[in-house]
């Protein structure tokens, strides 16, 4: 029994932590083949700057449209729409990203995160309704 308890203890920082990266990423459908592999976020110079690394587990190359959107204490959003950047992972390949908010009233922020190789459309006009 006190053995179950500590493995359990063990993971809870483990599944915090899974839970804090899902809730800054909205992925536009399920991504098949990209994972988030970690997630850090710090306030520098007064601007909050954001690293996220990504992991191709696939052993073809993916492509990944990524941005991110600020959002001040209160969770309203500051500024307009970022563009989405492109970028692509190489089989099997690790990669990170960075980013800065644009203001310094940016205190949270939300990935918007999808690739072309997701099931977010399942090629029937029935998904949509």
């Amino acid at each position: 029994m006190k053995r179950s308890l500590f493995a359990l203890l063990l993971c809870v920082p483990l599944l915090a932590g899974a839970q804090s990266i899902a809730s800054k990423i909205e992925q536009m459908g399920e991504m098949r083949y990209v994972r988030v592999a970690a997630l850090k976020s710090a306030v520098r110079d007064g601007l909050l700057k954001v690293q996220m690394e990504l992991y191709n587990e696939d052993h073809g190359q993916q492509v990944v449209h990524w941005r991110v959107r600020w959002l001040d204490e209160d969770g309203f959003q500051v500024g307009g729409d970022e563009p989405w950047k492109q970028e692509l992972l190489h089989g099997r390949q690790t990669r990170v990203f960075q980013t800065v908010a644009p203001s310094r009233r940016a205190a949270d922020f939300k990935i918007e995160l999808q690739s072309p190789e997701n099931n977010a459309y399942s090629g029937s006009a029935d998904a949509y309704q």
